[in-house]
C-alpha cells in the first residue's frame, strides 16, 4: 500500500501547537509515514504530550528533526525512554542537536534502538554520544555523517565514525580533541573537518584516512557558525600546512580551507598534490605570495578552473603579480576560447580602499578576475 506522508513543524512557544497535532495524529494510519521537526521549549508538558501522541506510531517516523533548548524538559527521553528494543525501520534521517543530552538521561542502554534504514545522521552539541543507543546494523548503513562533539580533551573518536565509514559518502566532522583511529573510506567523496587541535600539522589528520574516491575537502578553523562571511577579519593565527601527501588528493576535485598561512610553496604543494583540481578556495587565510614567475607556475599543468579567495588578507600586489602571469598564459589562447582559470576576490563591504583597488584590477583583467561582495558568491558545494 503507498505511503501517507505527514511533516509537523512544532517550535517554542508552549502549548500552541498541540490541539493542532491532536488533530493530524487522528488521521493517522499503520501506512502514514512521519517527518517530525521539534523544538523543544520551557513546557514539560509539551514534551509529554507530543511524545504520547507520537509512541502508537513511532516506528513510522522517517524523519525526525530535534533541536533541545531546554534539556529538562526534552522529548527523545519521552519517546525513546521505554521499550526494549526500538525498531525504527522507516527512519532515514536523524537530527539531534542538544547541550545537555547524554544517553544516561534517556535510560542509559546501548545498542537497543534499530533503525536498519536510516541514511542521515547529524549530532550537534556537548552531549556524549548519543549514538550508542543504535545498534552498529544502523550506524554501519549511514551514507551522510555530521558529527559536531565537543568532548573533554582526553576522549576518543565518535563510535559512529568508525561504524559508518565503509558506507559513508559525505563526512561532516567538528571536534577539538578527538582523536580518530586509522580508518578507511572507500566510498566518501565529500568530506568536512574542522582541525583538532591536537594536530600541529593540519595534514597529520588526513594521513589516518584512508579516502581513494575523494573529491571535495574543506577544512574550516572551527565549526559551520565559523565567521567567514562576517564583517570582520577572524584570520588569528595561521594554521600551518606541511608535505600534502598524494595518497588522499588523486581525485579531488574541490579545495576550501580556511585560516592557513599561504605562500607560493604552498601553492606549489597543493598544485602537485592535486592533479585533478578545478576549484580552489581560501577563506580567511593570510596570503603572502601566490606566483612567483612564470616558470615555477604549476597552475598550467592542472585542470584547476577558479581559484577564490574569501576573506582574510592579500595585498593588490600579490594579486596583480598572479593576474599578470595568468593573463600572459591567456594571450597564447585563441580569442574565441574562454578563460581556462579565473580568480574571483570576495571583498568586505565595508573595505572602501580595498574594493577601489581590487576594482580596478577588475578593470584591467576583466577576462580573469571578478570581484564580488560575499552575498553575490555562488558556492558551488557545502551550503
Amino acid at each position: 500500500m503507498p505511503r501517507v506522508w505527514s511533516t509537523i513543524v512544532i517550535k517554542g512557544g508552549g502549548m500552541v501547537s498541540i490541539p493542532r497535532l491532536e488533530t493530524i495524529a487522528t488521521k493517522w494510519t499503520s501506512s502514514t509515514a512521519i517527518d517530525l521537526h521539534f523544538e523543544c521549549n520551557d513546557y514539560e508538558e509539551q514534551s509529554k504530550h507530543v511524545a504520547k501522541l507520537l509512541l502508537p506510531f513511532r516506528s513510522q517516523i522517517r524523519i525526525l528533526h530535534h533541536l533541545c533548548i531546554y534539556d529538562s524538559n526534552c522529548l527523545l527521553p519521552f519517546l525513546f525512554g521505554h521499550g526494549d528494543p526500538i525498531s525504527l525501520p522507516l527512519l532515514k534521517s536523524l537530527h539531534i542537536e542538544s547541550d545537555g543530552l547524554t544517553l544516561g538521561s534517556i535510560n542509559g542502554r546501548e545498542n537497543y534502538i534499530d533503525a536498519p534504514n536510516l541514511v542521515r545522521l547529524c549530532l550537534k552539541g556537548t552531549f556524549a554520544s548519543f549514538e550508542l543507543a543504535f545498534t552498529k546494523r544502523s550506524l554501519s548503513r549511514v551514507q551522510h555523517l555530521s558529527i559536531h562533539h565537543c568532548y573533554t580533551r582526553n576522549a576518543i573518536s565518535p563510535p559512529a565514525l568508525a561504524l559508518s565509514s565503509s558506507s559513508l559518502l559525505s563526512l561532516k566532522w567538528f571536534t577539538h580533541y578527538a582523536v580518530p583511529p586509522r580508518l578507511s573510506f572507500p566510498n566518501i567523496v565529500e568530506m568536512k573537518l574542522c582541525r583538532p587541535y591536537t594536530y600541529p600539522n593540519n595534514w597529520d589528520l588526513l594521513d589516518l584516512f584512508d579516502a581513494p574516491k575523494l573529491e571535495a575537502l574543506t577544512i574550516k578553523l572551527d565549526s559551520d557558525e565559523s565567521d567567514s562571511d562576517s564583517d570582520s577579519d577572524s584570520t588569528n593565527s595561521p594554521l600551518l600546512i606541511g608535505c600534502m601527501t598524494s595518497r588522499n588528493f588523486t581525485n579531488l576535485i574541490w579545495l576550501h580551507i580556511s585560516s592557513f598561512g599561504i605562500d607560493h610553496i604552498v601553492v606549489d604543494q597543493i598544485t602537485k598534490a592535486c592533479p585533478k583540481l578545478k576549484e580552489l578556495v581560501f577563506s580567511q587565510c593570510q596570503v603572502v605570495s601566490f606566483l612567483v614567475d612564470e616558470e615555477d607556475n604549476y597552475l598550467s599543468e592542472t585542470g584547476i578552473r577558479w581559484i577564490i579567495f574569501e576573506h582574510g588578507e592579500i595585498s593588490e600586489g600579490v594579486l596583480r603579480t598572479l593576474l599578470d602571469i595568468l593573463a600572459d598564459e591567456e594571450k597564447l589562447q585563441p580569442d574565441d576560447v574562454e578563460p581556462r582559470i579565473t580568480v574571483r576576490r570576495v571583498i568586505y563591504e565595508r573595505r572602501h580602499r580595498e574594493r577601489y583597488e581590487i576594482k580596478q584590477l577588475e578593470k584591467e583583467f576583466p577576462a580573469i578576475f571578478q570581484a564580488i561582495l560575499p552575498a553575490k558568491l555562488n558556492r558551488k558545494m557545502w551550503t
